[in-house]
């Protein structure tokens, strides 16, 4: 085996403008090898996580993600016993995801055709709304606040509540793509 058989790594990317979300952290993971060699070769016998990199599939999943999605990938060398990793976060089956997380199947994609499944474990909790996002909730919110208005000036009773209205406004902007927008009336 050479030096490259045995040295195993794990890899990320930080994506910007997924879900409504920028900064994520997708990090990578191979969910299946259609050939294995080195230390895969051997099963689980020499106690690696099977979710690790060699350096040679490290290689392709970069020039892929370069090519595909001008996305970087970052990478981190493991040493035995191979745990401790970001993979130890990484939930066996989609069946135990929390809400905010997922997995993005890479190796899904039309154009994918490495020899290798790959794909990224992300967590949208605490991430921050990308600037489009951002300026929709405020359309929202001020669709909501015309509307509530609307409906104060017309007597309605019994007035429905924020949550209400704004499940409206959502539907509609999305329906249709109106939206409210407030000018100085000075």
């Amino acid at each position: 085996m050479t030096k490259d058989d045995t040295e195993l790594y794990t890899a990320y990317s930080i994506i910007y403008n997924f879900h409504d979300r920028d900064n994520i952290c997708f990090t990578w993971h191979v969910r299946e090898r259609k050939t294995r060699t080195g230390l895969f070769s051997k099963g689980n016998d020499a106690g690696c996580d099977e979710r690790l990199f060699t350096r040679e599939e490290l290689g392709a999943l970069k020039a892929y993600l370069a090519e595909h999605h001008e996305t970087e990938l970052f990478i981190q060398k493991q040493e035995p016993p191979y745990s401790g990793t970001d993979l130890d976060k990484i939930p066996g089956d989609e069946s135990l995801l929390e809400a905010g997380t997922g997995f993005y199947m890479l190796s899904e994609e039309k154009e994918y055709g490495l020899p290798f499944k790959v794909w990224a474990y992300y967590d949208l909790n605490g991430c921050p709304l990308t600037h489009d996002a951002r300026a929709r909730q405020e359309e929202r919110r001020q669709g909501v606040s015309f509307v509530l208005k609307a409906l104060e000036g017309l007597n309605v009773d019994p007035f429905p509540d924020n949550a209400a209205v704004d499940a409206v406004v959502k539907a509609l902007y999305e329906e249709s793509g109106y939206k409210v927008e407030q000018h100085s009336t000075k």
